[in-house]
């Protein structure tokens, strides 16, 4: 959408503040597709990558513009599993059934993404008997002195160490950093439908100017 703004008698441009809406089906892709939305245009997933692990939709705080994870060589930055077929994409993908992976996905979620900036957390299990091992994660702190509940609570999440002990079952987290967590939910068996929806603020990225 483009809207035309009159600033006189200023002649600045302003960008208008709206909401931009925000759904995510999660669930074992054996049983739907994920359906990841914002303002109801379609972010897709890739089906078996990683086999067991997380996705992250990371957002600007002006914008709220969902970040491009370009392919290696391609872009001003590239942070984990590339796409295979080498497209620029708005989902960062983290094998976590593997500690590598989660020391990678620790990394982004604490070095990387901004203060003020969103993330949108949610698991990935292409069937029944794909392992994110959520059960390993807390052990993480012996190798690396940090470990993925520790890196999501501090951002308000409360639900997150329930996995422990549910094991692999779908989970959503979204908040903005050192800000509020605006939604959690975590499935109570592994073949759950898990559905969100949220509203952020966030200022048009573009504009058409008039003149008389």
């Amino acid at each position: 959408m483009i809207w035309s703004i009159w600033n006189c008698p200023q002649d600045n441009l302003d960008f208008i503040t709206n909401f931009k809406d925000f759904s995510l089906r999660n669930c074992l892709q054996s049983i739907q597709q994920i359906d990841i939305r914002v303002n109801n245009g379609w972010y897709g997933t890739y089906w078996g990558l990683p086999p067991a692990g997380v996705y992250v939709l990371w957002m600007d705080s002006v914008f709220v513009e969902p970040k491009v994870n370009y392919p290696p060589g391609q872009g001003p930055y590239q942070y984990s599993i590339p796409h295979p077929a080498g497209y620029w994409v708005r989902t960062f993908m983290f094998d976590t059934s593997i500690p590598d992976g989660r020391k990678q996905l620790m990394d982004f979620l604490d070095d990387v993404i901004a203060p003020h900036e969103y993330v949108l957390f949610w698991t990935v299990q292409p069937n029944a008997s794909a392992d994110y091992k959520p059960q390993e994660w807390a052990s993480d702190s012996l190798i690396y002195g940090k470990n993925l509940f520790q890196s999501l609570e501090s951002q308000g999440a409360q639900l997150v160490r329930s996995l422990e002990t549910k094991g692999s079952v779908p989970y959503v987290v979204a908040y903005q950093k050192g800000g509020d967590v605006l939604v959690e939910e975590v499935a109570s068996s592994v073949t759950d439908i898990l559905n969100v929806y949220f509203s952020l603020p966030g200022n048009w990225d573009r504009e058409n100017v008039a003149s008389r």
